[in-house]
């Protein structure tokens, strides 16, 4: 059973996962933080950021639709990976740098396969054999020992990756009108 859960974690390993959870949408995050967006006064901050669909269409289609609604984008996460994120960490990221509006997509890109050889050990073993002489003439013991061998065993995977896109965005500050006079 050992060796089983160790040739997993090697598929892991080799399919690019990691040792501790992360939130990709911040590592792979190139933007403004929330100190930026304030100190330019221009842009109005979310606690509570809304995930919005992803619609199928051109990014830069996306960021001009949404500039025309009202919102600036603030910043952008990309990655490949495999599937190992889901909107809780978009609205989390989103939250974190100040975003009022977010939105992720998962576009499957290819499946990476392969094997792993897993090396198992099987020890040897000791046999005793009782000799004995006819009517009793002799007695003895022989002991043989058996040395131990190796069993390789050819695990495959498959895991399938990801490209992943986040755009955040944070509301324009409307202006106050002017007086009237």
């Amino acid at each position: 059973m050992f060796y089983i859960l160790r040739a997993l974690l090697l598929v892991v390993i080799a399919a690019g996962g990691f040792g501790c959870v992360r939130n990709a949408y911040t590592t792979y995050y190139n933007g403004q933080n929330l100190e930026q967006i304030q100190a330019q006064g221009t842009l109005e901050t979310c606690a509570s950021p809304v995930l919005l669909p992803f619609p199928d269409e051109p990014i830069d289609a996306i960021i001009k639709r949404m500039d025309a609604d009202g919102y600036a984008l603030i910043g952008r996460s990309a990655w490949s990976g495999r599937d190992w994120t889901n909107e809780s960490e978009a609205v989390a990221h989103a939250q974190s740098v100040g975003a009022c509006a977010a939105m992720w997509r998962a576009d499957y890109s290819h499946t990476n396969s392969g094997v792993i050889a897993s090396q198992q050990y099987i020890p040897g073993r000791q046999s005793t054999t009782y000799v004995y002489g006819p009517g009793g003439s002799f007695h003895g013991t022989a002991v043989t020992q058996h040395p131990g061998t190796y069993q390789t065993r050819y695990i495959p995977y498959s895991v399938n990756i990801y490209r992943y896109n986040g755009l955040f965005f944070a509301k324009k500050k409307i202006p106050p009108k002017p007086p009237l006079n």
